[in-house]
């Protein structure tokens, strides 16, 4: 208690541990000491003075001190809780970072846990594929993937959750006007501190202007620009149509 409040060793002696609370949080700390003596051991949050006029909020807990089943005083545990307030800060703080960058993102990205419900979906989902996050979270996960692409996106998300590997495909994505988009997903799995798969944050990038570019492409470097008809590439490209 001389540590967290600042005070003098012997300007401690003698004072009430609700000397040092705050006016608002006294009526809570009598309340867990009746607890405590009947038997009912709680932590509680309350926020203590210190000698500066600063304010500390800690963790308290009192635990009786029985001697021979008669209670005879408490043991008072507490805890400065400066630095898990500070993390909580960042982790909230980054939480809205990581929203306004993606309200703002043009691409989609989508959190999914472990069970395969959407923990968070960008507001951009509607502008690309015409759905809007709320009617999206109520469908079944991957619905709307090409039925031919499925396959080798569940087989590359599940290598990259046990391999803890960032992943990447093309796959074709339904539009809710029933039109198909290919797309781009990049996967980033993400474990918890027991090394257990938590959730995978993905990006889904509309690539079909791309594509389109990329399959001219594809024809002319296999056809002759000014007639049509397959040059001698075409004969030597493996993928060929049959």
């Amino acid at each position: 208690m001389r540590r967290l409040s600042e005070i003098p060793r012997d300007e401690l002696s003698g004072r009430r541990v609700l000397d040092f609370v705050v006016p608002e949080d006294r009526r809570k700390t009598l309340n867990n000491f009746r607890k405590a003596k009947n038997g009912i051991y709680t932590n509680f949050r309350i926020t203590i003075n210190q000698e500066n006029n600063s304010r500390l909020g800690v963790l308290v807990k009192f635990i009786p001190i029985k001697i021979r089943e008669v209670t005879t005083g408490f043991y008072l545990i507490i805890k400065d809780m400066r630095e898990l307030d500070q993390m909580v800060e960042l982790y909230i703080e980054s939480e809205k970072n990581f929203r306004v960058i993606a309200e703002n993102a043009n691409d989609v990205i989508i959190l999914i846990n472990h069970r395969k419900e959407y923990l968070y979906i960008s507001p951009s989902l509607e502008v690309i594929f015409g759905y809007s996050p709320e009617e999206y979270k109520e469908k079944e996960a991957f619905h709307n993937i090409h039925p031919e692409d499925c396959e080798e996106l569940y087989k590359t998300l599940s290598k990259s959750i046990k391999n803890g590997d960032i992943c990447k495909l093309r796959v074709r994505v339904g539009h809710k006007n029933g039109e198909w988009i290919w797309s781009e997903l990049y996967g980033t799995p993400v474990f918890d501190e027991d090394r257990c798969y938590s959730h995978m944050v993905m990006i889904v990038r509309d690539i079909s202007l791309q594509k389109s570019y990329e399959t001219k492409l594809e024809y002319l470097a296999y056809h002759d620009p000014l007639t049509g008809l397959p040059n001698r590439r075409f004969s030597r490209n493996p993928w060929k149509p049959p």
